[in-house]
């Protein structure tokens, strides 16, 4: 007997292959909400001392406790969002910016000087990047500006890598040499050709390298690189609670981790569902599990 099987609705059908990138972009769309509203969502002052409250529990009042000078760690949480936030998109932003015309350059030249500045490039990438990192915001020093240089330095040779890549895999393909035979100057090459056959990976990989840069920004917090005390930052928050755990006030650093894990843990949803939807090999791979 033969079992006929009706296809599922397309509503389903796309629940199905893309449920991570919906809540991956639900997750960052609610701290992205958080980051911009969190002077209206908090209850208390971010940096306003209460010792009669010092070290409460969770409760009603402090619904996620209080820090060791009484500060609401719900209020400082929301407060470090906007911050971590604003270091992952700005520091993403300028390595896109110095990363991708830097392998523009060298994939299409194809130089000396191009070979060089990808030499460059390979010796950042040889280093483990959070060390990277960490080495160049102790040199800097800390603060809001070390910060920033450090990830996006650590950020540009990834960008770069892959600018080169699409770069010398496209500029000899056909309609890039039929724009060129028809006199199209470089400018109109790389603007109308090269760059929108590159947007998808570098699409999935700027979204990825935010969450590697909220992850890298609360590093250099922990270690005290970051962002100068009283700024509610999720590392020193993480940081300041860890001294805490012995005597038992373990949601000072619990809550800030989570806060770092769950946007983390977004970004890297959003990216492997931008990259499903950009490669055609893993939406004909899910069409064929589907029909199955």
């Amino acid at each position: 007997m033969v079992r006929l099987t009706l296809p599922p609705p397309r509503r389903q059908k796309f629940w199905s292959r893309y449920r991570m990138l919906a809540v991956g972009l639900g997750i960052v769309g609610f701290w992205v909400l958080v980051a911009l509203f969190a002077p209206l969502l908090s209850p208390y002052a971010p940096n306003v001392p209460d010792m009669s409250a010092r070290l409460a529990m969770p409760s009603l009042q402090h619904l996620l406790g209080t820090d060791e000078y009484g500060r609401d760690l719900l209020t400082r949480i929301f407060f470090g969002a906007r911050l971590s936030v604003f270091i992952a998109v700005a520091s993403t932003l300028a390595a896109i910016a110095v990363g991708v015309p830097i392998g523009i350059y060298a994939g299409y030249r194809a130089g000396l000087a191009g070979e060089a500045l990808m030499r460059v490039m390979d010796v950042f990438l040889a280093f483990p990047s959070l060390v990277l990192a960490l080495a160049i915001g102790a040199a800097i020093g800390p603060g809001l500006t070390g910060e920033l240089l450090a990830i996006t330095l650590v950020s540009v040779p990834t960008f770069a890598r892959q600018a080169y890549a699409g770069t010398v895999a496209t500029k000899h393909l056909p309609f890039v040499e039929s724009a060129r035979a028809t006199g199209a100057g470089v400018g109109r090459l790389i603007g109308r050709h090269l760059l929108p056959n590159m947007f998808g990976p570098l699409l999935v990989i700027s979204t990825l390298n935010l969450g590697f840069a909220v992850l890298t920004g609360a590093s250099l917090s922990f270690i005290g690189l970051g962002v100068p005390l009283p700024t509610a930052e999720w590392g020193s928050m993480v940081s300041d609670g860890s001294q805490y755990l012995v005597s038992g006030q373990w949601w000072m650093s619990l809550f800030p981790g989570l806060a770092i894990m769950t946007i983390v843990f977004a970004f890297n949803l959003v990216g492997d569902g931008l990259r499903d939807l950009a490669d055609p090999r893993m939406r004909r791979s899910r069409s064929l599990s589907d029909a199955v």
